[in-house]
């Protein structure tokens, strides 16, 4: 009798012949090395993916259980474990047994958290694991900060197309890949107008934007002021221009004062150049109003001048 021992490479079967001289022993002994205890586990696929929140990682994890000669190790029960918090992973099938390439395989799925994790992998009771190093997976946030601006700040914006409008800045939860459509309203504002001017993704005034990672849309404006033109008393004079119009910031706009008949010019009210000269001008700096005041004039009669009138028009005085 002899004594065999196994080398370190798991196999077979396979034949050991016994000889004595030229006879040999038939038939032949048949032997077979089986794999050692688990002595190593180590990742061999799926590391490095990342996948939406919520949804299976596209390949399954694959770790590789050996023994202490390097033979993959069949039935082997693996566990699959990621963070115990925040981002992390579920799994199908842990623990998993290993084929008889020595091969545990698992399908994740990403939990609810975005972030990067190491997931594990261990020989089911035992301290034999692929720590420290592991899976290395990241779950990406299924949502995105989108925030609309706007340039001046606080005119009214919308992200639904125009069904409902917040002042900006206003900042939602946008699904990643899915359409929105941003819109403003132009022109805003009384007194001082904001006219649209542009997007800051040179967007049309309404448009349909997708996002994939978290971004600012801004909307510009120009900016003018509003004049208003009076007269006082009403029906004495006229003057221009038009009350009601728009101009820009730090526009000169000219001002002109005609007394009516009976009436003569006396001043102008407001932030003007020349508040005695019936022609000046006022600088637009803001909402501006002005007036141009008018006074009862001296009356010509029968080629003479009357100097002076009192009383109403239906019993008045002339001296």
């Amino acid at each position: 009798s002899e004594t065999f021992t196994a080398n370190g490479t798991a196999g077979g079967p396979y034949s050991v012949t016994a000889t004595a001289g030229s006879v040999s022993a038939s038939p032949a002994f048949t032997l077979t090395n089986n794999p050692g205890p688990p002595f190593n586990i180590a990742v061999s696929s799926g590391s490095g993916q990342n996948t939406t929140t919520g949804t299976a990682f596209q390949y399954q994890l694959v770790a590789l259980v050996t023994d202490s000669g390097g033979n993959p190790v069949p039935n082997a029960s693996v566990t699959f474990a990621g963070p115990a918090t925040g981002a992390g992973a579920t799994f199908t099938t842990s623990p998993a047994t290993t084929n008889s390439s020595g091969l545990a395989s698992v399908t994740a799925t990403a939990n609810g958290n975005a972030g990067s994790y190491t997931v594990k992998a261990t020989v089911t009771g035992t301290s034999v694991t692929t720590s420290p190093s592991g899976f290395s997976l990241t779950n990406n946030a299924s949502t995105v900060q989108i925030t609309l601006a706007t340039s001046p700040t606080g005119l009214m914006v919308s992200a639904n197309g125009g069904t409902s409008y917040q002042a900006a800045p206003y900042t939602f939860a946008a699904t990643i890949g899915s359409p929105y459509t941003i819109v403003t309203q132009s022109p805003q504002g009384i007194g001082t107008q904001y006219t649209f001017t542009g997007w800051s993704d040179s967007g049309a005034i309404s448009h349909v934007i997708t996002p994939t990672t978290a971004g600012t849309y801004t909307a510009s404006f120009s900016t003018a002021y509003l004049l208003t033109v009076n007269v006082s008393p009403s029906g004495s004079g006229t003057a221009t221009p038009t009350s009601g119009t728009y101009y820009a910031p730090s526009t000169i706009v000219n001002l002109g004062a005609t007394a009516n008949t009976g009436y003569v010019f006396s001043s102008w009210t407001g932030p003007v150049a020349s508040s005695s000269s019936a022609s000046t001008t006022v600088t637009m700096s803001g909402p501006e109003t002005v007036t141009a005041n008018f006074n009862g004039g001296p009356t010509s009669l029968g080629g003479g001048t009357i100097g002076a009138k009192s009383g109403p028009p239906s019993a008045r005085v002339w001296r």
